[in-house]
Parts: C-alpha cells; structure tokens; sequence
C-alpha cells in the first residue's frame, strides 16, 4: 500500500474515483478544493462544515467532473 504525505501527488499518481475524508473541519475544505477539479468522488465525515462551505461545494462540483450528493446540505454537525 502506497503512503503519501502529500495529497495532490497521492491523487495525481493513483487516479481514485472516490476519497474518504476524516480529517478536521480546518482541513477538509482544503482536501475538497484540491480532488473536486480532479474528479474525485469525496466521501466526507468530517463535521462542522458552514452553510458557506456547503455553497462553495456546490460550485466546485459544479465546475468540476465530480458530484455532490443532493442531500449534502442536511449535513452539518
């Protein structure tokens, strides 16, 4: 298994569909900006994100060849 300390190059090297994210409200936007644009499927449990966050999102994946789940609103911890 490969491990990397640098997520664009983990995600430019192994091409995933999908990402599960478990990191903190602090981090995860980061990690969202970086794998929506490269058609990454994000999986998220981190709680915490803002309705700002979620509106972001959504114009990322928007722009992106990734999909937000429609029910991502109801998700606020």
């Amino acid at each position: 298994v490969p491990v990397f300390t640098d997520l664009a190059r983990a995600i430019d090297e192994l091409q995933p569909q999908v990402m599960a994210d478990f990191t903190l409200p602090r981090e995860v936007m980061g990690n969202l900006r970086l794998v929506l644009p490269r058609g990454v499927a994000p999986v998220v449990g981190t709680t915490g994100l803002t309705a700002t966050d979620l509106d972001e999102l959504r114009a990322l994946s928007a722009q992106s060849r990734s999909n937000l789940p429609k029910y991502a609103g109801r998700c606020r911890g």
